[in-house]
């Protein structure tokens, strides 16, 4: 078919905006347009745990949405190239110019497999093949020699599930904890309303000791369970819009109004409840509730909440979870906290989040409500749990730190002993990017130290003033980043500091551990100024990080 130029501009204008939709809607980043090709990553600049499979998701969904464009028009086809691994990312360049925002191996190695995909297939590498190994299906296509790059295996991609499943493992320790929310589901049971918080850093087993716990539950019981998400976040419901779709099986107006109906027998009942439920969950806008102060809407609210999963729990047992409520809106958080403040019917609403959530939030303990905070498995524990995910000695279970995600990622990886899998660089890169751009460069540069070091140290490295080094790093250990350590801090996990540090660029790093040897170490701890001075002056990279510095020069960086 021949196309006019205009013609077809317009028609790649419409393609690009639609794909670019089915990217951001995985939590991607078009990096920018060449030609009739669109570059994309994932992983900068927020990274996610499970960016190797969010990135095959939007290549499959490429796929489908080329299918439905074939009768268009200007029908237009698509072949996608995917490979992951460590890449330098200029995040001005992204915010600015858009511009050579990556540059890494893995990107060489996707434009060269996109250049020899047949049109509708995805073609991936190796390392991004075995990070999404649980999530995805592959054909095997054998070795192929990609130009400049040498012999790469490639797959084709078949299928990728809808979301990040894991096989799950034998469920091992947390004894105590899950005692302590036996006692809080008797107490529901008993007719009161209870709130159970379980905390800790990312990776510790949160959702798998409440997975465990409900299962422990009893098969009458149904879990009602809704995940909030970042605010930046692009396809995910509103926390109260998935409770109505667990329960109802459908979010709309129409749907919550006959689900009050089958749950109250006063009409007047029913109509309030769904009023006030469709209202708080973004399904329509109540003039009823909007002509009152802020304070009475929440009560009417909170009160709506309550009566509806006090008529489900009528019915039988139910267990309100909600998982990451740390992201949760203020609104939220509001709300959960006091659904079983003064409630009078068995209810029992049990919340994940991160360590600082409880203090930062206000929320309390108190005779029915249960905190529950994770720390480190057990020795025994560690060990059996890195035995069934495939580990071959104790060395991964030390390695792991005693936390679960570590353990089982490490026991899995088929990477050398030195090198961290790919799905453990993202899990513990995205509780990086938590923090704001001043702690997390914190982090990193404190990383040149070691994995103790002290406020001094910190405020070397980062040249900042001490007095608020010191306020951030008390902050950061209240967020379990770190532990304060005989007047120094310890990162909070050793494969923390490796990330953190993995992440500052060569030069930097290499300037800032000469930075570090002429200034923080003593002249007689020989074995300390070796290594630093070694990291600052290794080769090859040091022909081109010291170029244009003379070496006389270099006591003085």
């Amino acid at each position: 078919m021949k196309v006019g130029p205009e013609r077809l501009k317009r028609a790649l204008d419409q393609a690009f905006a639609e794909i670019r939709d089915l990217i951001v809607g995985q939590g991607g980043t078009v990096e920018k347009y060449i030609g009739d090709a669109v570059f994309a990553i994932f992983g900068a600049p927020t990274s996610h745990a499970d960016d190797p499979a969010r990135a095959l998701r939007a290549a499959a969904a490429c796929v489908e949405w080329a299918e439905g464009a074939k009768d268009r028009p200007i029908p237009l086809g698509v072949r996608l190239g995917a490979e992951t691994g460590e890449a330098l990312v200029d995040i001005r360049g992204a915010a600015v110019e858009r511009q050579q925002m990556a540059v890494g191996a893995c990107v060489n190695v996707a434009a060269r497999l996109q250049q020899l995909a047949e049109p509708g297939t995805v073609l991936v590498g190796p390392v991004l093949r075995d990070a999404a190994a649980e999530v995805a299906s592959f054909e095997d296509l054998g070795p192929s020699d990609l130009k400049g790059l040498g012999t790469v295996a490639v797959a084709r991609l078949t299928r990728v599930s809808a979301s990040f499943a894991r096989a799950e493992l034998p469920f091992v320790g947390r004894d105590a904890e899950l005692d302590l929310l036996a006692l809080a589901w008797r107490r529901a049971r008993s007719g009161r309303s209870v709130l159970a918080l379980v905390a800790g850093p990312p990776g510790q087993g949160k959702t798998r000791l409440v997975g465990e716990s409900v299962r422990r539950m009893g098969g009458d019981v149904r879990a009602l369970v809704a995940r909030c998400r970042p605010g930046g976040e692009n396809g995910a419901l509103n926390p109260l819009r998935q409770l109505i779709v667990a329960d109802a099986g459908e979010a709309s107006l129409e749907r919550v109004a006959e689900r009050s109906r089958e749950l109250f027998d006063d009409p007047a009942e029913a109509a309030r409840v769904a009023d006030a439920l469709a209202h708080s969950a973004g399904l329509g806008t109540s003039a009823a509730l909007a002509a009152l102060g802020l304070e009475e809407r929440q009560d009417e609210i909170t009160s709506a909440w309550r009566r509806y999963f006090g008529a489900l729990a009528r019915r039988g047992p139910i267990a309100v979870w909600i998982e990451d409520v740390h992201w949760a809106e203020p609104e939220l958080v509001r709300l959960v906290d006091r659904l079983t403040v003064s409630g009078d019917g068995p209810l029992l609403v049990i919340a994940t989040a991160r360590p600082e959530f409880a203090e930062a939030a206000g929320v309390r303990p108190g005779g029915d409500r249960f905190f529950v905070e994770l720390d480190a498995l057990e020795e025994e524990a560690a060990a059996e749990l890195a035995r069934t995910a495939g580990a071959r000695d104790d060395a991964t279970a030390r390695r792991g730190g005693g936390n679960p995600l570590f353990i089982i990622e490490l026991a899995r990886s088929r990477t050398a002993d030195d090198a961290l899998p790919v799905t453990l660089q993202g899990a513990i890169g995205a509780r990086l990017d938590d923090l704001s751009g001043e702690d997390r460069e914190l982090l990193q540069r404190s990383a040149v130290a070691g994995e103790t070091f002290s406020a001094t140290d910190a405020a070397l490295l980062c040249e900042r003033d001490a007095a608020d080094v010191v306020r951030a790093l008390e902050r950061l250990a209240d967020r379990l980043y770190l532990h304060p350590a005989r007047g120094a801090y310890r990162f909070h996990h050793a494969l923390v500091r490796d990330v953190a540090y993995q992440r500052l660029p060569i030069a930097e790093r290499m300037r800032l551990h000469a930075r570090y040897a002429r200034n923080a170490v003593h002249s007689e701890d020989v074995e300390a100024l070796a290594h630093h001075w070694w990291e600052a002056m290794r080769p090859p990279d040091a022909e081109w990080v010291w170029a244009k510095i003379p070496t006389v020069d270099l006591a003085s960086v």
